[in-house]
């Protein structure tokens, strides 16, 4: 799937967030999550990665190629496409090759459509996860050629997540993402893992995660 996009290293969006975070309650949070994966995946692959955002076709014709903070503001507030099932890539940098004639790049990375999980009431977050999964996603997507990331955390989320029952309980005869992955926290720590294909987590002190460099 070929998808025009903004690369953005972790320094330049880590700084956008501090100087004008919104809240978990606005599209801001998928910016958040971009950030936690690309210092997850460089700790558990060994490389730094960048993130892409889906961008309109215009944003071409209508920004300057060259880097600002000005022009990375412009793009992040107006040149987002909201018209996509994926909110973010991760790139390798291995994967980015840059035209040095036309300044233009191509890169091969992992993409992300993310879902905030809340607790509803009466169920723990197990059957939360595992109702919108068995249930409720199929009425909100066609295949996607990417991985769903379900993050559990944040305000008005709380437990952990039960690998056991998730693996008894959860449907995949006909599943719509290639994976599906999750990340949240448990007490001074960050979970990491995968429901599906395969089950597991990695735990990330965050101390490991702020010492890290990406």
């Amino acid at each position: 799937m070929k998808t025009r996009s903004i690369f953005i290293n972790y320094k330049d969006l880590h700084l956008y967030l501090e100087k004008h975070w919104q809240g978990f309650e606005t599209k801001h949070y998928e910016l958040f999550l971009a950030l936690l994966l690309a210092k997850l995946h460089s700790l558990k692959f060994g490389e730094k990665y960048h993130i892409g955002l889906p961008a309109q076709q215009n944003i071409d014709r209508d920004l300057p190629r060259e880097y600002s903070d000005e022009n990375l503001i412009t793009a992040l507030s107006g040149y987002l496409d909201e018209n996509t099932h994926i909110d973010f890539f991760l790139v390798p940098e291995s994967e980015i090759c840059v035209n040095d004639y036309t300044g233009l790049g191509k890169a091969s990375g992992i993409a992300f459509q993310a879902k905030r999980i809340l607790n509803k009431n009466g169920e723990t977050l197990s059957e939360t996860v595992l109702n919108y999964l068995n249930d409720e996603i199929s009425n909100k997507y066609s295949n996607v050629s990417g991985a769903l990331l379900l993050f559990l955390g944040g305000p008005k989320s709380s437990g952990e997540l039960d690998l056991d029952f998730a693996k008894e309980n959860l449907n995949t005869d006909r599943y719509l993402f290639e994976q599906i992955l999750f990340v949240g926290g448990i007490k001074d720590s960050i979970c990491f893992g995968e429901l599906w294909p395969n089950f597991g987590r990695d735990g990330f002190s965050m101390k490991e995660i702020l010492d890290s460099e990406v």
